[in-house]
């Protein structure tokens, strides 16, 4: 009787116990559920930042592609002779872009003449050789516009005999176009920087000024053993 009693009065404990329990069993199986979906979130977010990421990477990769062929097309043609540095050999590439020249020129005077078609970047595309020596030089490529020089062309050629010419650098390649400076039989030193149709770019060092610009056909002379003398 006493033992029926005791479970009796412990019922309502054990009632209390039970709910309690499976309420903190819903609740935790609730924040389970809840975790679940946080990581199931976190994980979308981050695979679709993967994709963005991915996405931009090829996106990069595409558009430096198109600038590698834009650049690549942008070849500028022209038409001029120029010849090799002094002491400087001539490495002569495949294509614009080859690191290994398949052919090398000596540097001993009195070097080459170069027939110039085109330019692509620092490089000059070679359709022509003129040797200045006993070597016959037959192979067309690419060469650094650093190998290369001209001559500022300041002679004209008279009925009477051989007098100075100015030789005027202008600012772009049209004879047009503002006047940099003109140069009238000064000692001047040069850099090749381009070419475009029967025009080069120099640059041009006289005393100590620094002078950039375009010279037209007849103001400069691509045959170091020649002043190239023009008709007046």
């Amino acid at each position: 009787m006493h033992a029926k009693l005791a479970i009796l009065a412990l019922a309502p404990a054990l009632a209390l116990a039970c709910s309690t329990g499976t309420r903190h069993a819903r609740e935790a199986s609730h924040a389970s559920d809840a975790n679940d979906a946080s990581e199931a979130s976190e994980a979308s977010e981050a695979s679709e930042a993967s994709e963005a990421s991915e996405a931009s990477e090829a996106s990069e990769a595409s558009e430096a592609s198109h600038a590698s062929d834009a650049s690549a097309s942008a070849a500028v043609l022209c038409a001029v002779k120029v010849f090799s540095k002094p002491d400087t050999e001539v490495h002569i590439f495949a294509s614009a872009d080859a690191t290994e020249p398949s052919l090398t020129l000596s540097k001993e005077p009195p070097g080459n003449i170069f027939h110039l078609s085109q330019q692509l970047g620092d490089r000059v595309f070679v359709d022509h050789i003129e040797s200045l020596s006993e070597q016959s030089v037959s192979q067309q490529g690419w060469v650094s516009l650093a190998e290369l020089t001209t001559n500022l062309n300041m002679s004209e050629l008279s009925p009477e005999l051989l007098k100075p010419h100015d030789v005027v650098l202008r600012s772009s390649p049209d004879t047009s176009s503002e006047p940099v400076r003109s140069f009238h039989q000064e000692d001047v030193r040069n850099e090749l920087l381009g070419c475009q149709a029967s025009w080069v770019k120099v640059q041009v060092q006289v005393e100590a000024e620094s002078l950039v610009g375009w010279l037209a056909e007849g103001d400069h002379c691509g045959n170091p053993v020649s002043t190239c003398p023009r008709q007046p």
